[in-house]
């Protein structure tokens, strides 16, 4: 696991009492809507940390969620969870799609198994 980018400040506007540990929690409910399970995550006062896949680690500042996947950044406001669980659901589904028969990046619907990671 790579060290994260510069934590992003709040978004303009942003309320001061968002969560790092709330979001995380937020977004790993959602993933489990997709059947991305054997999530770990740790929280501490200013961001937590979410290891979806060996290949997909997510950090939140319960601002903003972003991760960095084969060299590319994306982000999600924390305030939809659900936005962002699609996408990381997508993004995580690459390395066992061929093992699924399914090509590459594949959006299909949530499957009830556990992924590597």
């Amino acid at each position: 696991m790579h060290p994260p980018e510069p934590i992003p400040p709040p978004a303009a506007g942003g309320g001061g009492d968002a969560s790092p540990a709330r979001a995380a929690a937020a977004l790993t409910r959602e993933l489990a809507r997709y059947g991305v399970t054997g999530i770990y995550s740790t929280a501490a006062d200013k961001v937590a940390v979410i290891s979806v896949t060996a290949t997909v680690t997510v950090w939140t500042n319960g601002h903003l969620f972003w991760c960095t996947v084969d060299g590319r950044r994306h982000s999600w406001s924390a305030a939809d969870p659900g936005t962002a669980a699609a996408r990381l659901a997508s993004l995580a589904r690459p390395a066992s799609a061929s093992l699924l028969g399914a090509r590459a990046g594949e959006v299909t619907a949530p499957a009830r198994c556990r992924w590597p990671g």
